[in-house]
């Protein structure tokens, strides 16, 4: 059992017959340091059980013995590592270490529009793979699928839930968005969610007579996008235009587009008649009613 170290070259440091339940370390003393380069690679032939996540003093020097920066290539043959597993290395306190571990565990929480341009999202790290998370959040933008260089916002770090704030976004727009998690040993995405941001409420709308038993109103969306739905309702009988200019008891939802501008008819001759627009997004969330016209 124990570590042997079977070379050490420009290039690699091999450890042989290294057992994790009983294991040695190679000590380094003396006036010098043993100094290690990125560039270097590590083998470590595990003759005990497969590692589980943890952190496997390979060399020990103490003070600054062991030196230089961790190598980035590591390799565990033998019985290796736990299912799951990888493995990095660290130099830590003049001792160069195998941590053993997993990306972290992280879900996506669902999230809701605060405003016409902002919303809140969530996420929980529910396992750090054992080794701190570093930078953990969310990512989110308006095309599917959302990957981790979109609009990457982060919200702390470590395991546990947390929420993420985010502004300067479109009016009535749907956003998608996962959350991340990144350790030394990866990062995680969780699943993809959906919001959509609110509509502005319209302005009043535009209402002319046609006929003296029909008029015609224009809808006009105050700067919501052309997806935005909108109902038209007369005030007076607290009635619906219809998508046939008929008046209803049911709210009907268009498009401006769609709506264009609509003439009601059936209309009283010689009586006023008043008119409010409500919008809503693609979540079927309305707003309030705009201002009136006559």
């Amino acid at each position: 059992g124990g570590i042997g170290l079977t070379m050490a070259s420009d290039s690699e440091l091999g450890f042989a017959n290294y057992n994790n339940a009983s294991g040695a370390l190679l000590a380094v003393s003396g006036a010098g340091s043993l100094t290690l380069a990125s560039g270097n690679s590590v083998v470590v032939t595990n003759v005990g059980t497969a590692l589980a996540a943890g952190s496997y003093t390979l060399i020990s020097g103490g003070g600054s013995l062991v030196a230089g920066t961790a190598p980035a290539t590591v390799s565990v043959v033998g019985n290796g590592l736990g299912g799951g597993l990888s493995a990095s290395l660290a130099i830590s306190s003049g001792t160069l270490v195998l941590n053993v571990g997993a990306a972290p565990s992280v879900s996506t929480v669902a999230g809701s529009a605060t405003n016409t341009t902002t919303a809140t999202v969530n996420g929980n790290v529910t396992s750090d793979g054992g080794s701190s998370v570093t930078d953990r959040g969310t990512v989110y933008k308006v095309t599917s699928p959302v990957t981790i260089s979109d609009g990457k916002t982060q919200s702390g770090t470590g395991t546990g839930a947390f929420s993420v704030n985010l502004s300067s976004l479109a009016v009535s727009t749907r956003y998608y968005f996962r959350a991340y998690a990144i350790n030394t040993f990866g990062t995680t995405l969780g699943s993809e969610l959906q919001i959509w941001t609110l509509a502005n409420t319209p302005s009043a709308p535009t209402v002319a007579a046609v006929s003296s038993t029909s008029l015609s109103v224009d809808v006009n969306p105050n700067s919501n996008p052309s997806s935005t739905e909108y109902a038209i309702q007369e005030t007076t009988s607290g009635n619906y235009v219809q998508t046939d200019g008929s008046l209803g008891g049911s709210a009907a939802w268009q498009p401006d587009a769609t709506w264009g501008t609509k003439t009601v008819t059936g209309l009283s001759v010689n009586q006023q008649y008043t008119f409010q627009v409500k919008a809503r997004n693609g979540e079927n969330v309305e707003t309030g009613f705009g201002s009136t016209a006559s």
